[in-house]
């Protein structure tokens, strides 16, 4: 997390007023039509006076007395939220010998869709599969404006195979399908590798939007895999904590390392206080949060979300809460434009070579675009649906 800078405006014109003084008056003696420095000087001062409005999807805070906890526990690692990142981090925390207990705000561990992309893994070293990394990193920095961080993605080249090699152990049987096969085994793992087998003359340098063959995909989803993830971190130790909310996070102000959590009881609304020496968020996007939506990614607000998970009350899970959270203690949320998580994949074609026509039957885009690219000029469509 990043602290925010304590160096307020004021106190930085007040270290620095002498030199800002003979700067900013040299400067003016240079040009003609420009209002006194002196004035843009003290709306500055006035500025820094008032108190910044608090945003809309931030909220405020929850204020928590002692009196209000009903039970403490300890651990070494809170992870808060029961997820695909959560389940796996409770496995590979609790395998390390580490004492684990995860919060989730819904009744059970929450899961959907099941398309990992990965390099290297076994399935793909069985086959040969082979292809320029960098080539294919850049390709993903490109689409995503080079705002991504390339040491992410080289780290994912380098590991993402070992570790989905990891997950995949824990299955007892697997039916490894490529893209052609029809069939799944119901007593087994299904998992496919997509975009595989490639056209014999397929070129990813000649294409508009290449595609490489990294995505290993459960079927008909991931849960039954992650069911085998959620009892394995059980029986290493971890503890889950279902129906169960985190309220605030707990910092040390002084050092500024985690002290924990205080989180609520959704059925009776009692408080519990988890004191922890690390703090994992593991909590899922914000796209059910309309008010984050249209602050960080307003021209997908008024597409439909994705996620169908519910939380104990029935209601929409992914709503930002380990961004407020960390935001409320002091962390630094970047700065938007954020990456949407709301595409479509074009429906059953998905996003390959086939003609995509409006309502009108006319023709409005390029086909040979990735499912995120597709999804700006088809959402301005007649209906929104091509």
């Amino acid at each position: 997390m990043v602290e925010e800078n304590e160096l307020s405006r004021r106190s930085f014109l007040k270290r620095s007023g002498a030199l800002t003084l003979g700067s900013v008056a040299a400067g003016s003696a240079l040009l003609t039509g420009c209002e006194n420095p002196n004035n843009h000087l003290i709306h500055l001062e006035k500025e820094a006076a008032k108190a910044p409005e608090v945003p809309k999807w931030l909220g405020i805070e929850p204020q928590i007395s002692d009196a209000q906890i009903k039970k403490t526990l300890d651990t070494d690692v809170l992870i808060i939220g029961a997820g695909v990142s959560g389940l796996h981090a409770a496995r590979a925390a609790s395998e390390k010998g580490a004492k684990v207990i995860v919060i989730e705000k819904a009744g059970r561990f929450q899961v959907r869709s099941g398309q990992y992309g990965t390099l290297g893994n076994k399935f793909q070293r069985e086959l040969g599969i082979t292809y320029d990394k960098h080539a294919a990193i850049n390709e993903h920095l490109k689409q995503m404006g080079y705002r991504a961080d390339q040491r992410v993605w080289n780290y994912w080249a380098d590991h993402s195979g070992e570790d989905f090699d990891w997950m995949i152990d824990l299955a007892p049987g697997v039916h490894f399908m490529m893209e052609t096969d029809t069939q799944l085994d119901r007593s087994k793992i299904n998992l496919m590798l997509m975009h595989y087998p490639l056209p014999a003359t397929y070129d990813p340098n000649e294409e508009n939007s290449p595609s490489y063959p990294t995505v290993m995909t459960f079927l008909p989803n991931q849960e039954p895999m992650m069911e085998l993830v959620y009892k394995k971190s059980m029986e290493q130790g971890t503890k889950y904590i279902f129906k169960t909310r985190a309220q605030k996070l707990l910092r040390d102000k002084t050092t500024g390392k985690m002290q924990g959590a205080i989180a609520q009881d959704m059925a009776d609304g009692s408080y519990i206080k988890i004191n922890a020496k690390s703090v994992i968020l593991a909590t899922g996007d914000y796209m059910n949060n309309p008010e984050m939506a249209k602050t960080f990614v307003p021209w997908v607000a008024n597409f439909f979300c994705p996620f169908p998970n519910l939380d104990y009350k029935n209601n929409p899970t992914n709503t930002g809460d380990g961004h407020r959270l960390g935001s409320w203690i002091g962390a630094k949320l970047e700065d938007g434009p954020h990456a949407p998580v709301a595409h479509t994949l074009g429906g059953p074609l998905g996003v390959d070579a086939f003609l995509l026509t409006n309502a009108k039957g006319e023709r409005f885009t390029n086909e040979d675009l990735s499912g995120q690219q597709v999804t700006q000029p088809l959402s301005r469509q007649p209906g929104g649906f091509v």
